[in-house]
This record gives C-alpha cells, structure tokens and sequence, in this order.
C-alpha cells in the first residue's frame, strides 16, 4: 500500500508519486499470463499505484480476492490499505478509516515498520479533517518515529509538514515553524525542489497569520519561482494567488492585480472550478479596493458561479457517493443472504451427517447387541453342553459301580458254588458208606 495522505492547503499541494512511474501497459501485458499466485497479488498492487484513481478500487479489490484465497497477508495489507485510499476521496470515511486500521494490524504483525508509518500518517490525515487534532497528533508523531528509526529521508519531511499543521491549528504557531523548518532542512539536503517549494508556501502561511506580510510575501515567491520552474501549474495558480493575496494586504493593488490576474488565466486553462474560484475572488475584492466597481462586479459572478459549480459538483458527488453507499449495501445485502444460504446448506449438510453418524451408532449398537446375545446363547449351550457331559459321567459312573456289584455278586455266588458240590459230593459218599 503506498497511497499516502498529505496535507491539502489553500495552494493545494500534493505528494508525487512514491516511486518512479511504471508502464501500466506493461504491467497489464504481464497480468495477462500471470498466474493465481502472490506475484498476481503483486502485480494488481502495482497498478493499483499507478493506474488512474478511477481504476484503483478495481485492482484493489480482485487483488484483496485473490490475497485472502491465497491466505497472503501483505497483498491483504496492500489491497486493503489501497482500498481506503479510495473511499477516503470519494467521502466514505468511516469505511477509510476501517480499511486503514485493518491494513495497519496487518502490517504490524508482518513486522513492516515503514508501511506501517504509512498507515498511521493516513489515519491520522482522516482525524484531522474529522476534527481531532489531539488524536491525528499522537499518531502522526508514531509515524515520525518510525520513519526517523528507519531513516527514510524522503518520507520524513511529509510527517514533520503534517505534525506542523496541527501545531498551526492548535495555534501553537512557533512549534509549527520548528516542524516546517526541519522538513525544509531535510529537502534541501535531498535537493526536492517541489517539496523546498510547499516548504515555502508553509512559511508564507505561518508568517501571513502572525501579522507579518512581508515575510510570507517573500517565501510565496520563492514558492512560485521554484513551481514556474519546474511548470506545475496547479502550484503555480496558487502561488500566484497567494502572492497577489499579500500585495493586497500591503496595498500595492496594481501589483496584486498583476499577480490574480495571471492565476485566473492560469487557472482557466487547468479548468478547475477551485482555482478559478479563488483568483476571481481576490479580483473581486482587488477591483473594488482600486473603485473599479464593474470589473469587481463581473469577478464576483465569476466568482458565484464557480461556487455554484463547486456546490454542484459536491452536489453530484453526495449523490454518487449516497448511490455507491446504496450498491455497497445491497451488495453486503446480497452477500448477507448468500452466506445465509450457505450456512442453511451447512446446517443441513451437519444434520445429514449427524443422522448418518445416529443411524450408523444404532447400526453398531444392534449388532453389538446381537453380537452378545449371540455369545450369551453360544454361553449357555456350552454350559448346558457341560452340564449333560456332567451328568453323563456321573450316569456313566453310577453304571459302572452297579455292574461293578453285580460283577462282584456273581463272583462271590461262582465262588460259592463249588463248596456246596463239594458238601453234596460228600453227603453221597457218607450216604454210601453207612
């Protein structure tokens, strides 16, 4: 994730971008053939940083799809926090400061200290706006920790700059020099020509506010003469107007006028309603200060219309931003409903099983059931088996010990009979002798 949030000031300033622009018709050639891989993940990332902002919320989300597939946490991380870049701009705050929280978690237990820094500076960026200095303050100087352990010399002077401006809203205005006048110090050593100029344009603010138009004066055309060097015209409408703004002040009103009137024909051929609003306004107020009351008059319904336009603008964006909260909604609706679907399925599907693992269980228990009786059966036959080989034993002995007796009778009755012949053989012979 390498969005990063600045400071947007009367001049409107802004960061260039993080890292040298890359091809994205490149980057798209190697899409095309990229597999479902994190290095897929890392090419949605990449164009996710250079392609137009209307793009962004495209690669971001089908690189957040493939991530969490992947269970690849940077690309989340990157995915996520690019995310957030884009609601913050389109107003959805509340979901920006979500997708920064999350990316920042992310970050922290990967251990990536200076994405890490980015996040904070872009939660912070949101808690300003949303009217909590004391908060964006604490986590701003978080960032600043981080960035100075990790001596990133390019990212630094953007957190002291943003320190600074809560210092300027907090009315501590010498703290808030201190803070720009370090950013400052540390451009010049990396010679950021358009960084030495916001540096500048703080300065002429700082010293506007403390009553010191001269100064400011001075710093705002150091400011300009960097930005037409270097042919930023969005700097360079604002710079002009700034200048013009402190000849005003000092009442050198052909001065004043040369100046506005350059920013409205450079703001003209920008387009930007912003621009134009401003110049057209000091013109206004320039014209009439020099009594010139029909130039001033036509500035000021220059001036209405670009206000209407601007209110319009912001008009068309509250709707799209409400019909976008509208599809976002019934997309999470839609979402809602299809994960009830597939909880309901799960349920079932869990129930299923659950009768399944029922009616096997009673399966098992009947056969064990059947198993036993059949063992208790097997039992008791064995042992009824073993009863009868018992009681045919002992009928066996009882058989035994009868014929036994009667074996024995019979030898004792044979044993007898031969005295009796021999009694009867002699009672014949006594017989014969008498």
């Amino acid at each position: 994730m390498k969005h990063f949030l600045s400071l947007l000031i009367v001049w409107c300033f802004f960061i260039p971008c993080l890292a040298q622009q890359e091809p994205t018709d490149s980057l798209l050639n190697l899409l095309k053939v990229a597999k479902e891989d994190t290095n897929k993940v890392i090419l949605l990332n990449h164009l996710g940083e250079y392609c137009d902002e209307s793009d962004i919320l495209k690669y971001a989300e089908a690189s957040l799809q493939l991530s969490e597939k992947l269970n690849y946490k940077q690309g989340i991380a990157d995915a996520t926090g690019n995310i957030g870049f884009v609601y913050n701009n389109e107003g959805r705050i509340e979901m920006a400061l979500e997708c920064f929280m999350k990316a920042l978690k992310l970050e922290e237990e990967l251990g990536k200290k200076k994405e890490a820094a980015f996040l904070l500076n872009n939660i912070a960026f949101i808690q300003k706006n949303q009217g909590q200095p004391d908060m964006a303050l604490v986590n701003y100087l978080k960032a600043l920790k981080i960035l100075e352990e990790e001596k990133d010399q390019r990212m630094l002077p953007y957190i002291l700059d943003n320190i600074g401006e809560i210092y300027f809203l907090q009315e501590h205005i010498d703290k808030a020099l201190e803070f720009h006048q370090r950013a400052l110090k540390l451009r010049e050593e990396t010679g950021d020509k358009r960084g030495i100029s916001a540096s500048y344009s703080y300065f002429g603010v700082i010293y506007r506010n403390k009553g010191e138009p001269e100064k400011a004066l001075g710093y705002f055309q150091k400011a300009l003469a960097l930005r037409e060097e270097a042919g930023e015209k969005e700097g360079i409408t604002n710079s002009l107007n700034a200048v013009g703004a402190m000849y005003a002040a000092l009442k050198e009103y052909k001065q004043a006028e040369k100046y506005c009137v350059r920013a409205l024909e450079v703001a003209r051929e920008i387009g930007y309603p912003g621009y134009i609003l401003n110049a057209s306004e000091n013109l206004s107020m320039i014209y009439k200060s020099e009594n010139d009351y029909k130039n001033a008059y036509e500035m000021h319904v220059l001036y209405k219309e670009m206000t209407d336009s601007i209110n319009n603008q912001e008009t068309r964006k509250a709707s799209v931003q409400k019909q976008m909260k509208y599809d976002f909604e019934k997309k999470e609706m839609l979402a809602k409903a299809e994960q009830d679907k597939k909880d309901t399925i799960a349920r079932e599907e869990k129930q299923q099983q659950q009768l399944i693992i029922y009616a096997v269980s009673a399966g098992l228990l009947l056969v064990l059931l059947f198993a036993l009786f059949i063992l208790r059966s097997y039992r008791q036959k064995q042992k009824a088996n073993m009863e009868i080989l018992q009681q045919k034993a002992i009928i066996e002995e009882k058989q035994k010990d009868i014929l036994d007796s009667i074996h024995y009778a019979k030898r004792i009755q044979q044993s007898l009979l031969p005295t009796e012949k021999y009694i009867d053989k002699n009672m014949r012979k006594l017989k014969r002798e008498a």
